[in-house]
């Protein structure tokens, strides 16, 4: 895949840039130093796009710039200076050719050997010629005489020019001997040093057969320098050494010089010399992998253009698949939401929204259901249109929303859960309308109000109202009209709080007449028989649930059960002699009973004063 193509193409550069970091770290270049896959990449391109030469050595060629980039700068080295044999070769062929005119005695002619011990000797007698040093013997004028005419002036020149050659010769002779001083192969750079070898062994071979021809040369001198009554040529003395000889040596002199010159021209250039074999050896790495590169281009193109192609086709089943998932999501997400809903609202998963092409069907146990009780239909009715409030084509805080007696047919639970989830969904609403029959719906919603954008001061919902739709009869016809609630509903959330107030007002009023206390009685008695079924449960009748109350002054207990049940509804007739005075007792009486609230239960009765104010 692409990925893999990618990371082969990272592999190639990494492994190239390595090769060459390996072979040139040691060159000190410092373009080499530090030397990554992306120096060998661009090097790749660059050979690519014709900016540098393709290079492409053979295992020699490699080897001897390896040679050079592993070499320390060496010395310079001395050219091999070639002999002049061909000067040579012609004083000797011309002291051949010569030949002295004397009177020659024929015992020395004919004994060549003899020669030289004559001419020596005749030097140890030039003062002293009577008596032979030798046998001691007479020796005549004569015989002296004999001896100096074969060994003329011009003997004596022509030796000493052969004596003179015969040196020059062993000059020479000593420098063949020694391979005419060639430099040691040691001191030449090592890519250098197999041909110098070669050259050099060649020159050897070739000296061998010189230093023959020396020997030769020293014994023809000789012989010349003894019998110098004689004319002759080397060509006819020496005939097997031809002037070929004197070329080849030439030719191998030169060959030895070119290498010393290469050297000695590296080592005046070294630095050039080192940078460029270093740049050869990192130009034939990067040629060695231009076609595994472009090939793998290739392949990483035809992946890149399946992929795209690809991509295409997945962004066209991409599309189709968002399409259908917003139709599922549409539906089946609310669905799904709507059914967690239903549980937690009717308590039971009986009934479930299951999708359907475009809409919903309503299942029960799995299985289609076409019939639903009030409340089922109710409680589907609301949780289906507060579901709608979510859609996103809906902008809640620009929404006037209006839900009708939304608790119809439901049980207090169900009355909960649809109070919370419209308290939930219509907090943000532009405005709301809630219309119920609901006394205790009626509550909950009007102290959400009185909380929330009231208490709260919340700026956004502050303002609220509550009304009243009364029926009356206009014109024959009966007509619904709207009226500001009655404030009895809106101040009290029941009727315990409401007869709470009624006794705490006149406990603390002292003026009224007994007509207006005449009530009150059974204002106080509905308000102990409330507090007193809640802190005693489990004792039957008001009278007995009064005595119950411990530590408390019995006095006035005595006095709240007669206030209670004489001048309100008891268990019996009133008595005829009934003293309607003890009326004007009502406010003491209803300040002992707030007292009786307070000792039994202290915080209820904070609560109660702070919810009557």
């Amino acid at each position: 895949d692409e990925k893999e193509k990618n990371n082969q193409i990272d592999k190639l550069f990494i492994d190239g840039a390595k090769s060459v970091k390996d072979k040139l770290l040691v060159s000190k270049d410092p373009n080499y130093t530090n030397y990554n896959k992306t120096d060998f990449k661009n090097v790749i391109n660059k050979i690519i796009d014709g900016s540098i030469t393709k290079v492409n050595l053979d295992d020699q060629k490699h080897m001897e710039l390896i040679q050079i980039i592993n070499s320390q700068q060496k010395e310079n080295i001395n050219q091999v200076i070639s002999p002049n044999l061909d000067e040579l070769y012609s004083k000797i062929d011309k002291l051949l050719i010569q030949s002295i005119t004397s009177e020659v005695l024929n015992e020395l002619k004919e004994n060549p050997d003899v020669v030289n011990w004559i001419r020596d000797g005749l030097k140890l007698h030039s003062n002293d010629k009577d008596v032979c040093k030798f046998c001691k013997n007479e020796i005549t004028e004569l015989r002296i005489k004999e001896l100096n005419s074969h060994f003329n002036d011009a003997f004596s020149k022509l030796q000493g020019e052969i004596n003179i050659v015969i040196d020059e010769i062993q000059l020479i002779d000593s420098k063949f001997q020694n391979n005419l001083d060639a430099p040691d192969y040691a001191r030449f750079y090592e890519d250098l040093q197999h041909d110098y070898k070669n050259t050099i062994n060649d020159l050897k071979e070739l000296n061998s057969q010189f230093i023959k021809l020396f020997n030769s040369l020293n014994v023809i001198l000789k012989q010349k320098s003894i019998t110098p009554f004689q004319n002759d040529t080397l060509d006819k003395l020496e005939p097997g050494f031809s002037e070929l000889k004197f070329l080849e040596l030439k030719k191998l002199i030169e060959s030895v010089n070119v290498i010393i010159t290469k050297h000695n021209e590296r080592t005046a250039n070294f630095s050039k010399t080192l940078k460029e074999a270093c740049q050869l050896i990192e130009y034939s790495y990067a040629t060695d992998k231009c076609e595994e590169y472009k090939q793998l281009n290739v392949e990483l193109a035809n992946i890149a253009e399946s992929k795209n192609s690809l991509d295409n086709e997945i962004k066209e089943s991409t599309n189709e698949i968002e399409k259908l998932k917003t139709l599922i999501l549409k539906h089946q997400k609310p669905a799904e939401e709507l059914n967690e809903e239903l549980v937690s609202y009717l308590g039971h998963n009986e009934l479930k929204f299951a999708v359907e092409e475009n809409g919903y069907i309503i299942t029960r146990n799995d299985s289609s259901c076409d019939n639903l009780s009030d409340g089922e239909k109710s409680s589907i009715a609301l949780l289906y249109f507060l579901k709608s409030l979510e859609d996103k084509n809906i902008k809640i805080e620009e929404t006037i929303v209006v839900i009708d007696d939304p608790i119809s047919s439901l049980d207090s639970n169900a009355l909960h859960a649809a109070f919370g989830r419209i308290k939930e969904r219509c907090i943000d609403t532009k405005q709301l309308f809630i219309l119920t029959h609901n006394f205790s719906f009626f509550n909950r919603v009007k102290n959400w109000y009185k909380f929330q954008f009231t208490e709260r001061n919340d700026e956004k919902n502050k303002y609220y109202s509550i009304f009243q739709i009364k029926n009356e009869m206009v014109n024959g016809f009966r007509a619904a009209k709207i009226f500001k609630i009655d404030p009895l509903l809106v101040d009290y959330n029941n009727e315990y709080h409401y007869l709470f107030k009624l006794v705490k007002e006149n406990a603390n009023s002292d003026s009224k007449s007994l007509q207006e206390y005449y009530y009150l009685p059974n204002i106080a008695r509905r308000l102990l028989e409330i507090f007193l079924a809640f802190r005693y449960p489990n004792i039957n009748g008001l009278g007995q649930q009064i005595n119950a109350v411990e530590k408390f002054d019995k006095g006035k207990i005595n006095t709240i059960s007669d206030f209670v049940n004489k001048f309100s509804h008891s268990d019996s007739i009133s008595e005829p002699d009934h003293d309607l005075t003890i009326l004007s007792e009502t406010p003491k009486i209803l300040t002992s009973i707030l007292e009786l609230i307070k000792h039994e239960d202290p915080k209820h009765y904070e609560r109660l004063v702070k919810t009557a104010k």
